[in-house]
């Protein structure tokens, strides 16, 4: 679990924070309007990104809410991320016990590699898998796959903050009606497998999304190799 968004405010049918006025008039000047079994948050994203469709669980306490909505500076987003403040929209938990809920944590997502993951060093020509006889090689190609396992969520916010990308998946959303946001696209991705470059040091990744209503298969996506995961570049079929 990562801390990701510090509570300032809230609203709820049953109780709320004891000074919300700031909420308020945040709601009615961008005519944000909930239901009863609704409630809206405002607070800053402290880590990670928070996105429609995540579940968050508020400290102190047994709540869990699933995001519906996220607003900030009067546009509504599919996910925002780390350093932002904003307001959420979410379902209305069973109970509205926030007295000790400062903050809300969300679980790290740690599943984008496939089960029957493999990876393996590739020649300058492109020419079939070859085993990694390297042991420098195996050590980083085993680290990065490694750092995948532990950090998938901040690789998503890498994915997510690529203008370019993000753009092109929207369209591509849009030619396939699909009903999933960009950022469920994009959060639902797996990694099923790993190629090495060793003449250029560039790790290729290909991601194919298991939900059949996207259809997004034979996603690639390039990163540097020295951590930083800055995309080299990517394509979409």
């Amino acid at each position: 679990m990562i801390k990701i968004f510090d509570i300032y405010q809230y609203t709820c049918n049953q109780n709320s924070s004891e000074d919300y006025s700031e909420l308020q008039r945040y709601m009615a000047e961008n005519r944000i309007t909930i239901h009863e079994n609704e409630i809206v948050i405002s607070g800053r994203i402290t880590d990670g990104v928070i996105g429609v469709s995540d579940r968050l669980f508020a400290d102190g306490t047994d709540l869990t809410i699933c995001v519906r909505d996220i607003y900030s500076y009067g546009h509504e987003h599919d996910y925002l991320s780390a350093g932002m403040t904003c307001a959420i929209k979410a379902e209305m938990p069973a109970s509205c016990d926030w007295a000790n809920a400062g903050f809300l944590s969300k679980e790290r997502k740690r599943s984008i590699l496939a089960a029957d993951f493999e990876y393996g060093a590739v020649s300058a020509d492109e020419s079939a898998h070859k085993e990694v006889d390297e042991p420098n090689v195996t050590a980083q190609v085993e680290k990065m796959v490694s750092f995948l396992e532990d950090n998938g969520d901040l690789f998503i916010q890498k994915l997510l903050d690529n203008g370019g990308l993000y753009h092109s998946l929207s369209l591509w959303k849009d030619k396939h009606n699909s009903v999933q946001t960009t950022y469920q696209i994009l959060n639902g991705l797996q990694a099923d497998s790993m190629s090495f470059w060793s003449e250029d040091g560039v790790i290729t990744i290909m991601f194919s999304v298991p939900d059949n209503e996207s259809c997004l298969f034979g996603h690639y996506v390039q990163t540097d190799f020295n951590m930083e995961w800055e995309l080299i570049s990517w394509s979409i079929c």
